[in-house]
């Protein structure tokens, strides 16, 4: 983990002080200069954590499974716990498949629900239906009243006035989850084994389905890459893992003593911190999926990633906090950092253009002394720029087997630059919300696979990205850097075509046809959204 680290602000050194020397400030420029700078140097964070992962991905040996247990002990008690909000698609379909194989002997269920009192008859008649299907089971619904601290307070409200903390461990499933049977014992096998004494909570892997959209496909082929490369490299080096808050077996006697804050939009980050806090581990158990939904347009994803936003930013918390491990705080930073990034970039660039275009590089400028055909450039620039390209744009190949996924991955990248200006400036909105207009309530993300997103609403968030972005197009061209705009191109051209693209992003796509193998789901649709849901 030292090398690591060691390794990573060895890279961003090489990014950042190079560029530093070469740097040439005019007079009254100063104060120009150490903004954009500063920012430089703050977005040359994400490259070297980048760089360095990759690099370590081709050295690093893949985890091995935890140990487990050959059968499942008896004595212990599981609690599978659903935490709901108004959820109003799919919620019997899916919760009958995850309790198919995961209910009865040691394990109970129970529907933790925060959702307004008119959805109350709804949802008690799921779980009278829930018990039909599971006769001799012990099936609990619970509503609460007063809807106080988000998901963080129905858990905590469970676990001291309900009896969770008479169970021995507790399952989280989130509403759109899809767990295979055998799962919960296979967790319980592996927390009583005695090689793994120290890990008080069981993270599943997560994988997507349902992606009929375009954009859900483009989520799932982001998240395949992230758990082919990413997430074997880091969890290799550290030896730990994060919470998701949801689909993980947690340890409750170590949850009560740990007992991450309930008033936190986002609890998770805070459940690995507050476990690791009091001397125990979070892993992942890379031998189970759970799979779930992934947002189907860019609406819903916009309302996901300002939840996501607000909750990662408050752990910020953490990094102050010594008692939490260095691993857990860079993992708490990291997360951070990725909604940072939008607002920093975005500023960078406005600081770049207003440089070239404004000012004539008055501010700042770089030595011409590289050449490339009739482009002359700065030959720092050139290779610090090319290292970051390669870093961002060469990653997946890594990871790509056969020529069907190369294909796929290109088209992941593609789409990416394509969105890219769309991405910073929803970033920045959401980051900004935090100050000026934060969250209070807990809202789930829309869990239909087929949601379209109403058009009106798709402009008014997407229009001010295409407006942005011609402005900027057209201070490129007036800048005369004709690498700046081959740059710049992908872009801002997919900034001017915003609309266009999300709505694009949120049509279904062509389907094989071929049943998915993974998750084979026995069903009776209730509606005919449903039945397009869970055919596959």
């Amino acid at each position: 983990m030292l090398i690591y680290f060691a390794a990573m602000g060895t890279v961003w050194a090489l990014l950042v002080f190079p560029v530093l020397l070469e740097l040439r400030v005019h007079e009254g420029g100063a104060l120009f200069a150490l903004l954009w700078f500063l920012s430089y140097a703050f977005l040359s964070i994400t490259t070297a954590y980048a760089f360095t992962t990759y690099i370590a991905f081709l050295f690093v040996k893949p985890p091995r499974p935890l140990p487990e247990l050959e059968h499942t002990p008896s004595g212990k008690s599981v609690a599978l716990v659903c935490t709901v909000r108004n959820e109003e698609v799919g919620l019997y379909e899916r919760l009958k498949f995850s309790l198919n194989g995961n209910i009865g002997g040691p394990i109970d269920f129970w529907l933790l629900s925060d959702s307004d009192e008119a959805q109350e008859d709804r949802e008690l008649v799921i779980a009278e239906r829930l018990r039909e299907d599971f006769p001799g089971t012990k099936i609990f619904y619970r509503r609460r009243k007063e809807h106080i601290h988000f998901k963080p307070g129905n858990l905590a409200e469970w676990l001291f006035c309900r009896g969770g903390k008479d169970y021995d461990y507790f399952f989280i499933l989130d509403a759109d989850a899809l767990v295979t049977p055998g799962t919960i014992e296979k967790l319980l096998r592996k927390a009583e084994h005695p090689d793994n004494w120290d890990i008080w909570h069981f993270q599943c892997k997560t994988a997507i389905l349902h992606d009929y959209t375009h954009l859900a496909h483009l989520q799932k082929i982001a998240l395949e890459i992230h758990e082919r490369l990413v997430f074997p490299t880091i969890y290799a080096i550290c030896g730990q893992w994060i919470s998701y808050g949801h689909s993980n077996l947690v340890n409750t006697k170590g949850f009560m003593i740990a007992m991450p804050p309930t008033d936190e939009l986002s609890h998770d980050v805070w459940d690995a911190a507050a476990l690791d806090r009091v001397g125990y581990r979070s892993v992942i158990a890379i031998d189970t999926t759970v799979y779930e939904e992934a947002p189907a347009n860019f609406l819903v994803a916009h309302k996901r990633d300002k939840r996501w936003a607000q909750g990662s930013l408050s752990a910020f918390k953490l990094l102050g906090d010594f008692r939490v491990s260095l691993i857990q705080r860079f993992f708490v930073f990291q997360g951070g950092v990725q909604f940072l990034n939008n607002v920093v970039f975005s500023f960078w660039l406005f600081l770049q253009f207003w440089n070239m275009v404004f000012w004539s590089n008055i501010g700042l400028d770089f030595p011409v002394n590289f050449s490339i055909a009739s482009f002359a450039m700065n030959h720092i620039l050139f290779f610090v720029t090319l290292g970051a390209m390669g870093t961002f744009l060469g990653y997946p190949f890594l990871v790509a087997r056969n020529f069907k996924e190369v294909k796929s991955y290109s088209w992941g990248l593609l789409f990416s630059n394509l969105t890219m200006m769309n991405n910073l400036i929803t970033g920045c909105l959401n980051v900004l919300s935090i100050v000026f207009s934060p969250m209070r309530s807990w809202v789930p993300m829309e869990k239909d696979p087929f949601a379209q997103s109403p058009t009106l609403n798709l402009l008014k968030q997407t229009i001010p990205t295409s407006l942005i972005s011609i402005c900027l197009w057209c201070l490129a061209w007036r800048s005369h850097h004709a690498w700046w705009i081959i740059l710049t191109f992908p872009m801002l051209f997919g900034g001017v075509m915003s609309p266009l693209i999300c709505w694009w992003s949120g049509n279904g796509r062509r389907i094989e046809a071929e049943p998915n193998q993974e998750v084979p789901v026995e069903h009776e649709p209730q509606t005919p959204v449903l039945e397009k849901v869970l055919q596959t």
